[in-house]
């Protein structure tokens, strides 16, 4: 599982987020933000991950979120891709 933040210094958190699924198609994947922008937020067809939050509500969500995609090991929610 791989808690990722979209905006990064070498390549984006939707980047990486793809990388990673590709090398590991099981990975479990939260994408966060802190953009107060708009056009910054990923849109949720380019996001591809099992999650997304805002960095807002990381403390009050990201340990439920964890726990709920860890213990759904069978049934992963299915994932948009850019294909």
């Amino acid at each position: 599982m791989a808690v990722i933040d979209v905006l990064m210094p070498t390549m984006s958190g939707i980047e990486c987020a793809h990388l990673l699924q590709e090398r590991y198609p099981k990975a479990r994947v939260i994408l966060i933000s802190g953009s107060i922008f708009e056009d910054k937020r990923p849109h949720p067809d380019e996001r591809g991950t099992d999650a997304y939050l805002e960095k807002s509500e990381v403390p009050e969500r990201l340990h439920a979120t964890i726990l709920a995609l860890a213990a759904d090991t069978t049934a992963a929610p299915p994932r948009r891709t850019n294909a």
